[in-house]
Formats: C-alpha cells, sequence, structure tokens
C-alpha cells in the first residue's frame, strides 16, 4: 500500500503484532473468507460477487494470483499476479466515503478500514 497510496484491507502476508490490530485482522479475514465460500464457483468469481464485495468492504481492487478466474478482466496481469477492480467502474473515480460514520439502516455489516494520513 505504501506505493500506490491506497490503505490495505488485507494481506495475508503481514500479520499484525499488536492486540487490536489482530483482532482486527482477523475479523477482516472471516469476511474475505466468508464471501470467498458464498461467491466462489467453477468459473471463478462473477462481476455481481465483486459488487457484493465492494457494497460489503469498500475495496476498490484485489491484487491476487493469476490463476484466479473471474469474470471481469483483469486491470493490469503478469505470469504470477493480477489486479482486479472490485469497485464498479462508473464508480471508481468518486471520492471515498467511510461508511463506518452513515449508520445502514439496512442493518448490512461495514467492514471498511477508514483512511488515515498513514495509510
Amino acid at each position: 500500500h505504501w506505493y500506490v497510496r491506497r490503505p490495505e484491507y488485507l494481506n495475508y502476508k503481514n500479520m499484525p503484532q499488536d492486540a487490536a490490530s489482530l483482532v482486527e485482522w482477523q475479523r477482516r479475514r472471516r469476511v474475505a473468507e466468508g464471501w470467498t465460500v458464498t461467491f466462489l464457483d467453477r468459473r471463478g468469481y462473477s462481476a455481481d460477487a465483486l459488487a457484493a464485495l465492494h457494497e460489503r468492504t469498500g475495496i476498490d481492487y484485489i491484487v491476487t494470483t493469476s490463476d484466479i478466474p473471474f469474470g471481469v478482466a483483469s486491470e493490469r496481469r503478469n505470469a504470477v499476479f493480477q489486479v482486479i477492480r472490485v469497485k464498479p467502474a462508473e464508480t471508481v473515480d468518486e471520492p471515498s466515503r467511510d461508511r463506518r460514520e452513515e449508520s445502514p439502516a439496512d442493518g448490512r455489516d461495514d467492514d471498511r478500514k477508514p483512511e488515515t494520513e498513514d495509510d
């Protein structure tokens, strides 16, 4: 996240070391795993699955291995990694808002990380 100047939602390789961050990391991991169980099928992940992930978490992009199929074209790709746009194309350039301040009426669980100056 240092180079792209975007906050990181979850990184499996960099597990936090302090107690509060570790609890948050584990919660986000469960959200990501729940999304995978709900939406992964033999064709991979559909555009609707990506929209659901964005709605739940506020994630704009996923960096993942190139062997995972998605129902959308990769933004960038090489032999090892690919970048997938999660946020619907018509809203990618809009400034993001932290949904934790919104109190959604539908009772939806919102898992977005508030942006900080350090991100």
